[in-house]
């Protein structure tokens, strides 16, 4: 490695890589299996986006035992809550929103905002049958750990969907489902991690309909024939 980088002209390791991480955002802006680079047309795009997806997917199905223990125990969670609170910011607040909106479909009590301040008052009121469900890629987002410190019940269990299994999140929360990801450039903001979260929402969405059983089906039917009306009436 050495005579490596002092063939470049480096006198140092860290100056190359210096060097290097300042010359890699100017030829891509997405680092996944195929990068994608400012002479790509459309049909390239395309091609590497969604490939990129496919590729996140797959990486996520080679899951051993401790992954299966975190979506049994994440589904129990679930199962066992009397309300249950997402909380997520930023790309994060879209994931939490289609989380609400399908616990919501199987009969949930639930409850989103993407205002912090919401957030906080409905939390100085948490009980412990509450279940707290948290989405944030990097696990530092530093308004969900304000709110997670400040809950009103340190009893109130905490699950986590991210991307960093040692982060402070992960480490403040009672489950943790990580998502495998080869998205390093900081300019992709994890895009292919957030189609491997929403797919882990559905993934959740169905233990919990299936461990239900008729009550969810009952709540499913009753829902979708309100989405019927709806569309009857337009």
């Amino acid at each position: 490695m050495v005579k490596f980088y002092r063939s470049l002209g480096f006198d140092g390791y860290k100056e190359f890589k210096l060097a290097l991480a300042k010359e890699l955002p100017s030829q891509t802006f997405y680092h996944t299996s195929s990068d994608i680079t400012f002479n790509d047309n459309i049909s390239e795009i395309i091609n590497k986006v969604l490939s990129g997806a496919v590729d996140t997917i797959t990486m996520n199905l080679c899951f051993g035992d401790g992954v299966f223990k975190s979506f049994e125990n994440a589904a129990q969670l679930l199962s066992n809550a009397k309300r249950i609170i997402f909380i997520g910011y930023a790309a994060s607040a879209a994931l939490c929103y289609y989380a609400y909106f399908r616990f919501i479909e199987l009969g949930y009590d639930c409850h989103f905002s993407p205002d912090g301040h919401i957030n906080a008052a409905v939390l100085s009121r948490a009980k412990p049958d509450d279940l707290i469900f948290c989405v944030s890629q990097s696990g530092e987002t530093s308004d969900i750990i304000r709110l997670l410190n400040n809950k009103s019940d340190s009893n109130v269990k905490v699950l986590l969907i991210t991307g960093k299994e040692d982060s402070t999140l992960a480490k403040m929360s009672d489950v943790t489902i990580t998502i495998q990801s080869q998205e390093n450039n900081i300019l992709t903001d994890a895009m292919n991690s957030r189609v491997a979260q929403f797919c882990t929402i559905d993934v959740l969405f169905s233990i919990v309909g299936i461990s239900n059983g008729e009550d969810a089906i009952s709540s499913l039917i009753s829902t979708r024939e309100t989405f019927i009306d709806y569309k009857n009436r337009t």
